[in-house]
């Protein structure tokens, strides 16, 4: 958003000097929120009034084919994202996400879902038709957030050791999460397994198990009658209670 505040009067001195303004986005790429971004602009700036001054009949192209994807990637993204377009879906997601909200702000959401996703798929270049990518979904529940996280650490394990690491290399394998929290978690989860891991704020010294036990020597050197340091300097990680 300040983005485009910034460059707004120059777009609108632009489009009132018979120019054009161009802009790209991706509402399916709303991850990128965590940077900053906001797919919402991608409707607003056709509904700015300070634009649709100078430019009352913006025209709004969709792109028809997908240069980066896979074709089995491509088309498990028409058939998730192609259904946001529809009126009931549209209604029931905004419903959920906005549970307790007003009926005029829900209804609202689920317009602005119901235009970004309108004509959302997109082709394959036919030089790029080869088959190539996998999709799997996964439904892991938990009624607490530790049993949750418990149930996603077995999981994501499970994941790594049984196919991920016997088809790819670490380097290869990126883990997204939603959260900084979220990313120490399952950094500690993998390095406990001796996997290999690069995370954004550190390199995750502090959670290996070298490094810990390196640690709890120190401690126990410090105060020898400390024998949670003596038992995790032995074992590698702390003692767990029952």
């Amino acid at each position: 958003v300040p983005q485009w505040n910034a460059i707004r009067p120059l777009a609108q001195e632009c489009l009132s000097k018979a120019g054009s303004l161009v802009y790209v986005g991706d509402v399916k790429q709303a991850i990128y929120g965590w940077r900053g971004g906001d797919s919402a602009l991608f409707e607003s700036v056709l509904q700015d009034p300070e634009i649709r001054a100078v430019a009352p009949e913006p025209k709004r192209v969709n792109l028809p084919n997908n240069w980066r994807s896979s074709k089995e990637i491509v088309q498990f993204n028409n058939t998730v994202f192609s259904r946001l377009a529809e009126p009931d879906i549209a209604l029931a997601f905004a419903e959920q996400v906005l549970s307790g909200a007003s009926d005029r702000v829900v209804q609202l959401t689920a317009d602005t879902i119901r235009h970004s996703f309108d004509r959302c798929a997109q082709s394959v270049p036919e030089h790029k038709a080869q088959s190539g990518g996998l999709v799997r979904l996964y439904d892991v529940s938990g009624e607490k957030t530790e049993a949750l996280h418990e149930h996603m650490q077995e999981h994501m394990i499970r994941l790594f050791s049984e196919d991920l690491l016997l088809r790819r290399r670490p380097g290869d394998i990126a883990v997204l999460v939603r959260k900084n929290s979220e990313a120490a978690l399952v950094t500690e989860w993998l390095v406990s397994r001796n996997i290999p891991v690069i995370t954004e704020n550190s390199l995750a010294l502090a959670a290996h198990p070298v490094i810990r036990q390196i640690v709890a020597l120190l401690h126990f050197l410090d105060y020898p009658l400390n024998d949670l340091a003596f038992w995790e300097c032995l074992s590698g990680g702390p003692l767990l209670s029952a």
